[in-house]
Formats: C-alpha cells, structure tokens, sequence
C-alpha cells in the first residue's frame, strides 16, 4: 500500500512538472522551456525534474502524451454519442495549458519529427475509429481535418472567428457529423 501512495505521489509530481512547462511556455515562449526554467516554476529541484523527465526530449515526449491523454477523455466521454461527435467534442475544453503544450510540441516537432510518432498513432486510430463507423467517409474526414484546422489556428492565436461564430460552426459540424453517423 506504501507503494500506491508513492506512485500516486510520484504521478502528482510528474503532472504538476507539465502543469509548470505549460506554464513556462505560455508565459515566456517555447524556446524559453529548459528544465531549470520548469524546476523554478514548480519550485523543485531540477533533480526532482529530471527524476520524472531525464531530458528536455522526454518532458516534451511527456507533455504530448498528456495532451493526447486529454483528448482522448474528452472524446471518451461523449458516451452514446458517434466517435467523431466525440473528436469534435475534443476542441471545446481546450484551454491554456493544452495550447501551450502543443505550441512546444510543435516547436520542438520542426527540429525532431520522431517526436511526433505517438501523435501519429494516436490520429492514424481516431481516423480508424471513426471512420469505421461512418456512412461517408469522405464527410468524415473532411470534418476531422476541419477539427485539427481549428485546433492549430487556436493554437497559433490565428482563429479569425469571433468565440460565438467559432461554436456556431463548432454546432453545425456536430449536425453533419449526426447526418453521416449510421
């Protein structure tokens, strides 16, 4: 039971390092993230960093895997609906801390493509995943390309809709998705 409480402690810590390097990089930018930067934020040691994250590769490697974790939930928890209603659901709850991860990752990803390999897995199964559940896949994809657009111009700060316009849009994708779903 001692065990537990560690590796639950042990986890904390590791979320409360990416919670600090999302922070970091909202603040000061992606090229500011280093590990002494992350250790000052978290007010850790850089040892107790480095305990969870050998490198800078393995914290970003660490903050793609949580991003794509919580993609993943919000998809997961749309219940009865079809996956791609799920997908979509995905980019409503997207708040700081995911677009700053992915602004490092993406930063990090122009220099070190490899580091993208769970990121491509990860979307090669959801455009599986929905695909196979579809009546038009053609629809599908062009609804999920239209999602990851979205996403990336939030990202980037360049959505050029206005947050009502956004969801009006956001409302009918669902639609079309409900129209294509068996």
């Amino acid at each position: 039971m001692t065990k537990k409480k560690s590796t639950t402690r042990s986890n904390n810590q590791a979320d409360a390092i990416l919670i600090a390097a999302s922070q970091v990089i909202a603040q000061e930018g992606a090229g500011k993230l280093t590990i002494d930067a992350v250790a000052k934020k978290a007010d850790m040691s850089k040892g107790g960093v480095l305990y969870h994250f050998p490198s800078k590769e393995a914290l970003l490697e660490g903050m793609l895997n949580a991003l794509l974790a919580r993609i993943e939930e919000r998809r997961q928890a749309a219940g009865k609906q079809s996956k791609l209603s799920g997908m979509l659901n995905s980019i409503d709850l997207q708040d700081e801390s995911e677009r700053a991860m992915s602004l490092a990752i993406l930063a990090t990803a122009a220099q070190r493509p490899e580091l993208l390999a769970p990121a491509r897995a990860y979307f090669s199964q959801v455009n599986e995943d929905v695909s196979a559940e579809t009546r038009d896949p053609e629809i599908t994809s062009i609804l999920l390309l239209a999602l990851e657009g979205m996403r990336f111009l939030n990202m980037l700060e360049l959505n050029p809709w206005s947050s009502s316009e956004s969801k009006r849009i956001l409302k009918r994708m669902h639609q079309m998705a409900d129209e294509v779903s068996p």
